[in-house]
């Protein structure tokens, strides 16, 4: 088959042993099929003796009845209905007052009823009359129908009679005392609301005088009071914002002329703050730079003869650096006392910006807390106002209770003598006729259905945890390959037990065994498929032991060998293998010799007593043959084989518990596998599938071996038909004969042959 045409396959888990995905949960026919004579024996089982024992313990009687009208409604002289439960909850209730122990109680004590032998004798009378009396309202209407079953004709009627009389006398004196018990409750009940209202009122008046802002409407009065207060707070923080920033500068100044100490100190100028302006302006220092000026001048227009006159310039210029020292003294303190004098003026600056400072912060606080304050009013207002909204609406809520309790209280007394809600339509009574078997035939048909579904439900729980393949029919569900044979189970066919299931295409050529496996071949040779002589080598698989692998192998190679073609079937299962035992030979040297020790093929081939058919076991080093079946030398071997013989098949080892079949799957031409009917599961059959698909083998198709016979089912049709050809047509009363017989005749003239 070609690889790319080649369907998909299903795959499927071995290990959780559930279906794969996309298989039916259910299926209806092989339900059927496989579990209805499951089902039907255990029905029949479970169904006798129940059915037998509902006839004998479940009792006939008499069953008494009588009608009993509740009125969806009070005939109310006021007409206004006073209970407000729905009318089927009410119903519900009056069924279960009747059936119930307060009124059975009531009429065990009555003699007439206590005195009847019938209940006399029981252990538990109350429970036994619980389980003889029922009732049920009419579908759409207002009618109770109260019944009481016993054996007893006159026990029933005269139990029902006193059970209708108490619960007439009970539901009288009921609603008899409720009125009475309302009356009471509604009085305490009016009293109470009117309490309460009294205090509703009291609170509501308190409320309205502590109310401390005007309310319009649904909210507190806005008045000028928190605008003033906002505009004050505003300027306040205005104020607060420029003296800080005044008192941040002045800081700042008073740092830097700390900072002009040092150098004043050390006799050097400071320019900052206008310090040297106003030295210089200071009379002490103008008069000594006045007079250093007059004596530079004087040094300067002095007569050269002065000049020549050194004593004289000396004494001039020693003033000149007098006057100079002077004035660098004078200038110096001068500058100390403007600086002292600038810094005490910055002093008393700063502490006037202080106070503006905390002037403005007591104003915003101030200001802040009126308005918090004023704020906190307005939220106990707002509050105090939903309080007595509140109130009012409790008082309009109380007020209309009140109201209420008022008209109940005067309707109750004017109703007390109305009508009662519960009215006798039909007396208690017997039908004519004999006893009613209308709870035994119900008791059988219970038990019956019971036996029904004990036998259904083990037969779905049968079909749902059986997992092993049954039919062709599973094996489409689980892969489209196509099903090239179903082989029938050897017990169907009636097979000798001398005759060995691999030999039965030689043996019992006529047999349905033999024409099944025939059919695998004539699948080969079909047009559509490709011809036999292109199929080479072909390896035979199974998922797990006992599918029928050498049967198949053994056959398809006798039915091979008798179209005419050389077939060689090799064994690859060295732990046990079968085919050289199928054909009577000896085991000898075989595949193992050939790949291990180079062995020629045609050497160590074995003729078979069939013509054409030759055989090559594991050989005798089955040691050396696991590690040399993906060799190539298996696919040497594999070549050369084909050059003796057209055909080579292969008997594998089961797949799932060897892995000797998967090195061989690559190396043939196609691959074929085999699923014994009731051996395989259907998780063992789609992973087996899977992995064949998983590694491209090239599978050809699917056979189902050891089928069994299905009553109803084609394949046994077809099993009849087959026996019957080449027959005259049955007559009338050969179509009687039973199959068994005929199935026995048919092998009585197969074996003439």
């Amino acid at each position: 088959m070609n690889q790319d045409t080649r369907p998909s396959l299903v795959t499927a888990s071995l290990e959780t042993g559930t279906p794969p995905a996309g298989w039916p949960v259910f299926d209806f026919k092989r339900f059927v099929v496989l579990r209805g004579r499951m089902i039907a024996v255990t029905t029949l089982f479970l169904a006798i003796p129940t059915v037998v024992a509902a006839w004998l313990f479940v009792p006939v009687g008499y069953t008494a009845s009588a009608d009993i009208r509740l009125l969806s409604a009070e005939p109310f002289v006021l007409e206004k209905p006073e209970d407000d439960t729905p009318y089927a909850t009410y119903v519900n209730t009056q069924i279960s007052i009747v059936t119930g122990n307060a009124v059975l109680s009531d009429v065990l004590k009555s003699p007439t009823v206590r005195d009847l032998p019938l209940l006399s004798s029981q252990d538990d009378p109350l429970e036994y009359l619980k389980g003889c009396v029922s009732a049920h309202i009419s579908r759409g209407g207002e009618i109770i129908t109260i019944t009481c079953s016993m054996p007893e004709k006159e026990a029933a009627r005269i139990t029902l009679e006193q059970i209708v009389s108490v619960y007439m006398n009970y539901s009288i004196t009921l609603v008899a005392s409720m009125s009475d018990e309302r009356l009471a409750w509604l009085t305490r009940e009016r009293d109470a609301r009117q309490v309460e209202l009294d205090m509703q009122l009291e609170k509501i008046a308190t409320l309205e005088k502590t109310l401390g802002i005007p309310v319009v409407g649904e909210t507190p009065l806005e008045t000028g009071e928190p605008q003033l207060y906002n505009e004050s707070l505003i300027r306040a923080e205005e104020d607060l914002v420029k003296a800080q920033r005044s008192q941040a500068e002045l800081q700042n100044q008073m740092t830097l002329a700390e900072a002009l100490t040092d150098n004043v100190s050390k006799g050097l100028p400071a320019y900052d703050f206008g310090l040297e302006e106003r030295v210089s302006a200071d009379s002490r220092v103008s008069a000594l730079r006045g007079e250093v000026v007059m004596a530079q001048a004087r040094l300067a227009g002095a007569s050269d003869i002065e000049r020549e006159n050194l004593p004289t310039r000396k004494i001039d210029e020693k003033r000149l650096a007098s006057l100079r020292d002077n004035l660098q003294t004078v200038e110096r303190d001068v500058r100390k006392e403007v600086l002292q004098s600038f810094q005490a003026q910055q002093s008393r600056e700063f502490d006037s910006l202080t106070k503006e400072v905390e002037e403005a912060q007591q104003r915003v606080s101030k200001y802040k807390q009126l308005l918090d304050e004023y704020k906190g009013r307005v939220e106990k207002t707002t509050e105090q106002y939903a309080q007595l909204k509140d109130l009012e609406s409790k008082v309009a809520e109380t007020r209309s209770i009140l109201d209420e309790v008022r008209s109940n209280i005067a309707s109750i007394k004017v109703e007390s003598n109305a009508p009662t809600r519960v009215q006798l339509v039909a007396p208690p009574s017997v039908p004519g006729g004999g006893p009613d078997y209308l709870p035994r035939i119900v008791g059988m048909l219970m038990a019956g259905a019971a036996s029904l579904g004990v036998g259904v439900s083990l037969g779905v729980w049968r079909e749902l945890t059986d997992q092993q393949l049954r039919s062709s029919q599973d094996l489409a569900r689980l892969t489209d390959l196509p099903v090239v044979a179903t082989i029938p189970h050897a017990d169907e066919d009636s097979v000798p037990d001398k005759v060995a299931i691999p030999l039965v295409t030689e043996r019992l050529p006529l047999s349905t065994l033999a024409d099944a496996y025939r059919r695998v071949l004539a699948q080969f040779l079909h047009p559509d498929r490709g011809s036999v002589r292109d199929m080479g080598s072909l390896l035979v698989v199974s998922p797990t032991r006992g599918d029928g692998k050498t049967s198949l192998t053994c056959n398809l190679g006798v039915a091979l060998a008798q179209a005419g073609r050389r077939v060689l079937l090799v064994d690859l299962s060295y732990r046990h293998p079968k085919l050289e035992k199928s054909f009577g030979l000896p085991e000898a040297e075989g595949l193992a010799e050939i790949l291990s020790r180079c062995r020629a093929p045609n050497e160590l081939l074995r003729q078979t007593h069939v013509p054409g058919l030759y055989v090559l076991g594991p050989g005798q080093d089955k040691d050396d043959l696991a590690g040399r079946l993906a060799s190539r030398e298996m696919s040497n071997f594999l070549v050369k084989a084909l050059e003796e013989v057209d055909h080579v098949i292969l008997d594998s080892p089961p797949w799932l518990i060897m892995a000797d079949a998967r090195l061989v799957a690559l190396l043939v031409s196609s691959v074929l596998v085999v699923v014994g009917s009731g051996v395989s599961s259907l998780g063992m059959v789609a992973r087996c599938l899977r992995e064949l698909r998983e590694i491209d083998a090239k599978v050809i198709g699917v056979v189902l071996n050891g089928a069994r016979l299905t009553v109803g089912g084609y394949m046994k049709k077809n099993y009849e038909l087959y026996h019957s050809y080449g027959e005259e047509m049955p007559s009338e009363m050969d179509r009687a004969t039973p199959l068994i017989r005929r199935k026995a005749g048919s092998a009585g003239h197969e074996s003439a042959r």
